[in-house]
């Protein structure tokens, strides 16, 4: 995990009994701070509600809400809430914080996983998105960086940008996501349901088995256009996941597999759990699977699941009786989590702050956060040729947040070679982005985070013991912007090897 960064001046020393130690992150409803009880016990992270945010009440009811649903995901595979109090001042939730490598750094360090890691893997993972998905949440950005390998296997993190479900209809306008991970229907219309995770699971199941996206193109346009138009290569996965992948992978959202599908069919079962015992002796199943060991993942036929309910459908529109089974699973799995006693960062509630946003390129993950160098000047620092200005298409307001937590804001000019890169909740890094050249894909552009002495690039990444480039490649495809950040050979000033890619969607 990515150490903390330091608490700012105006951060509390101290809130409810906890110690704060550094922040997490910070954006949208607030801020998330690693704390320890001050008379002892185990670390854990820290929400806390914005006074900004607090001015607009819909946002407290969405940040009770949000808790609440994340209260009722089981913790086998993913992070608990471990309390929460929405009555005070500064609303807050308190939830398990755990230190272990995410499937990125693991796959870079270790390799592709085997078969028998592979199974385990995929029942973790889609045990964790039954939870999710049943407590009415859409992760929207499940990818190798937001699942980590704790004591009992591994977990789903990462809810930053997670919403939950309202009737059955389209969460946001906004694109957000990860592009390599992202379903069709996310990158061309910004929709995002159930069967949208789907997609992203079983873009993460090729990457495990293989090491690389199976849309992977190497920049962020043309990772966009293969999840868009291409199929993948799946020759790579075991033959017994590979069929239950493919679904997954489907362009057309509807004929993908649900969560609740692919569990039973990884665990050999036909068709979902009638009653509470059923689904409770599935969860049961992938605890021995996952957390045991158990010989290895169920390897009976995988196969194409066995649907009872249109694949995809938004969890609020399943009979509410799926959800008391849930709560009833989570008595049983919160037994089994204490098996595994280890703390996990829940960012069920917290920014993104994980890998790159394009893993297929794979760029940056979570880092050491130690020291690096300020990346070299990349080329010409940021002089602007004649003629190169962003069009009337390009123009608009943009928000997203880097891989290192940090808010971005940007606002496009039609027939201006440059704008501002705003971060609101660090000054040190606000900037402004430079158009240098027009490319066969976009621009190049320069960067500089100049505001910031020590570890610049900081700003967008947690990795930066590398050198970093000043010089970028900026794309804007429909409603997202993405700008590529490369690691500058140290020798030669060339650019290298995407390290981070930060996504900003259309705000206006």
């Amino acid at each position: 995990m990515p150490a903390p960064f330091p608490l700012k001046d105006d951060d509390p020393a101290e809130i409810r009994g906890l110690r704060l130690l550094g922040r997490l992150g910070a954006g949208g409803q607030g801020t998330v701070y690693l704390a320890e009880p001050v008379r002892g016990g185990a670390r854990v992270a820290l929400k806390c509600l914005s006074s900004e945010a607090l001015e607009d009440p819909r946002v407290r009811q969405r940040f009770v809400r949000e808790a609440e649903a994340a209260r009722q995901v089981a913790s086998f595979c993913t992070a608990a809430v471990l309390a929460a109090d929405f009555d005070a001042e500064s609303p807050y939730i308190v939830s398990e914080y755990v230190e272990g490598r995410s499937l990125s750094q693991r796959i870079r360090q270790d390799g592709p996983m085997a078969a028998g890691d592979l199974g385990r893997l995929a029942v973790a993972t889609a045990t964790a998105l039954v939870a999710i998905h049943e407590a009415g949440i859409v992760h929207r950005d499940f990818k190798p960086g937001n699942v980590l390998f704790g004591d009992g296997g591994a977990r789903v993190i990462d809810f930053g940008i997670a919403q939950i479900t309202e009737g059955a209809g389209t969460l946001t306008n906004s694109t957000i996501g990860t592009p390599a991970f992202m379903a069709p229907e996310q990158i061309a219309h910004g929709n995002a349901t159930p069967a949208s995770d789907m997609f992203a699971w079983g873009a993460v199941m090729a990457f495990a088995a293989t090491g690389a996206s199976p849309f992977d193109g190497g920049t962020v346009p043309n990772v966009l256009h293969n999840v868009l138009h291409t199929d993948p290569d799946l020759r790579a996965l075991p033959d017994e996941l590979r069929p239950l992948v493919a679904a997954a992978l489907a362009k057309d959202p509807a004929v993908r597999p649900a969560a609740v599908d692919v569990l039973m069919t990884l665990l050999g079962r036909q068709g979902r759990p009638t009653d509470a015992a059923g689904l409770n002796q599935a969860i049961r199943e992938a605890h021995t699977a996952v957390v045991d060991g158990g010989g290895g993942a169920p390897t009976a036929g995988y196969g194409p699941p066995t649907r009872t309910t249109a694949p995809g459908a938004v969890p609020s529109s399943r009979p509410k009786r799926s959800r008391r089974w849930l709560i009833g699973v989570g008595a049983v799995l919160a037994a089994v989590a204490l098996l595994g006693a280890g703390m996990l960062l829940d960012d069920v509630l917290a920014p993104n702050a994980g890998d790159g946003a394009n893993e297929g390129a794979e760029s940056g993950d979570e880092g050491d956060g130690g020291d690096g160098g300020d990346g070299g000047d990349g080329g010409d620092n940021g002089s602007l040729a004649e003629g190169v200005a962003f069009s009337e298409e390009e123009a608009g307001s943009w928000e997203g947040t880097s891989d290192s937590g940090i808010p971005f804001e940007a606002e496009t000019e039609a027939g201006k070679p440059a704008a501002p890169l705003d971060a609101p909740e660090d000054d040190s890094c606000s900037t402004d982005i430079r158009l240098i050249e027009s490319t066969e894909d976009g621009y190049r552009a320069n960067i500089s985070f100049s505001g910031r002495e020590e570890t610049p690039f900081r700003c967008v990444s947690n990795d930066t013991h590398m050198e970093w480039s000043t010089e970028v490649d900026l794309a804007v495809e429909g409603n997202a912007m993405t700008i590529d950040f490369y690691q500058e050979n140290s020798l030669t000033g060339e650019r290298m090897n995407v390290e981070s890619t930060l996504v900003l969607s259309r705000i206006g």
